[in-house]
């Protein structure tokens, strides 16, 4: 009995310490995140960022209350500022939140509520592991606004996500059943997009390998002399850092099943184009948003200089007047200078290794807009006109073009 009790003593204990832990972990993750009221660097640090201000959180031993101010900046307006609450539980193995969104603009708050019907227009809950694991989902109810010259309605929205606060990974996925409306004279619909992605952190560095898939049903917008519909959108993607942490390749995919622009047509367009051998420093002093001219210059001048592969895996769609058929692989090998480059272009060919295919429907020659370059293109022999096509099949080896099977002396 005594030993029952001592084990059942030792299992409350634990259970105390762990709710007592994760209370605390709580605490100090979520203060991570925000900018204290008394931080006067850290709130000028982020004049052009979104702000998280704690404002208070009251802990007790199984439970908190939290409130933070999210300022979001909007160029050339007034930045919009909402006031988060939250009920935070602890448990002995994970702590959930449940939180509550106003505006803190009165005239902005009754507009949301108006276009919501509702109050409790946004809810959201979040749960954190002991180990770190964050979860949650975000819901957004449906809504609606119309007036004599304009209407705009809104399907419900969910979005749920995962991140781990100890590898900084993580992913999300949206689910929006879309939107419609009107406003000057343009009809416009969106029917469900879905998104799903991931991401990992790369150890030292600022970027983040990721991948992604978007799906889209329909958008169409239709004004008086402009129609534009697209079907069965599809775009993939990921972007991944080679094991030396030295260069990154990403991929992109995008699927069209169809395409209409006022009378053209366009079905099953397909385009997979991979980039490989990157420079990764200069993909993150490009991705960081710095707008320093030398500094870019600079990123931009090691990108080049390193190298890199472009191919253009599949390039296809069944046009208005035929189908088009594409495909290169082309390799910049490493050594050029940017600066000659950019003045003289044509110092780029003793660098580039590569084959390029290419098939277009001969009707394409009639139309006016590319006609006169593709007719120029048969004249010089740069195109073959096979049947109803033109085609185009050349490779360029240190200096070196073959071209639809002809060298020719550069």
């Amino acid at each position: 009995m005594k030993k029952s009790i001592t084990i059942l003593f030792v299992i409350v204990c634990v259970l105390l310490v762990s709710t007592a832990f994760v209370g605390e972990m709580t605490q100090a993750e979520l203060q991570k995140i925000t900018v204290h009221h008394s931080s006067e660097k850290s709130q000028q640090t982020m004049t052009q960022q979104v702000q998280i201000e704690l404002l208070s959180y009251d802990k007790s031993f199984f439970t908190a209350n939290m409130k933070m101010q999210v300022t979001i900046p909007i160029e050339n307006e007034s930045p919009l500022q909402l006031l988060v609450e939250s009920n935070i539980h602890h448990y002995p193995y994970k702590a959930t939140t449940e939180s509550h969104v106003t505006f803190l603009d009165g005239d902005l708050a009754q507009k949301v509520e108006s276009f919501f019907n509702t109050k409790e227009w946004l809810s959201a809950r979040e749960e954190i592991s002991l180990f770190g694991n964050v979860t949650g989902e975000m819901k957004v109810v449906n809504g609606a606004y119309k007036d004599n010259d304009e209407s705009f309605n809104s399907n419900p929205l969910t979005l749920i996500y995962q991140y781990n606060l100890s590898d900084e990974s993580g992913e999300f996925g949206l689910d929006w059943a879309g939107f419609d409306g009107q406003a000057s004279g343009v009809v416009f619909e969106l029917q469900r997009i879905e998104v799903q992605s991931a991401f990992s952190t790369i150890n030292n560095i600022g970027l983040r390998d990721y991948q992604y898939q978007m799906d889209v049903e329909k958008i169409s917008i239709e004004q008086e002399l402009n129609d534009l519909i697209i079907q069965g959108l599809w775009l993939k993607g990921h972007s991944e850092t080679a094991h030396s942490q030295t260069t990154m390749s990403s991929r992109n995919h995008l699927k069209i099943k169809e395409y209409q622009q006022n009378n053209q047509v366009f079905r099953d367009t397909d385009v997979n184009l991979l980039l490989s051998g990157l420079n990764l420093q200069a993909m993150e002093v490009i991705k960081s948003g710095n707008q320093e001219v030398a500094v870019i210059q600079q990123a931009l001048s090691d990108l080049l200089g390193q190298g890199v592969n472009i191919h253009l895996q599949t390039l296809r769609s069944t046009t208005p007047w035929g189908e088009v058929d594409a495909a290169f692989n082309i390799d910049i090998e490493p050594g050029a200078v940017l600066g000659e480059v950019v003045n003289y272009p044509l110092v780029l060919i003793d660098y580039i290794n590569g084959e390029i295919d290419l098939s277009l429907p001969q009707q394409l020659s009639l139309q006016p807009d590319v006609g006169s370059f593709l007719q120029m293109g048969v004249m010089s022999g740069l195109l073959i006109e096979e049947e109803d096509k033109l085609t185009l099949q050349t490779s360029l080896d240190r200096g070196e073009l073959i071209l639809n099977g002809k060298i020719i002396e550069m």
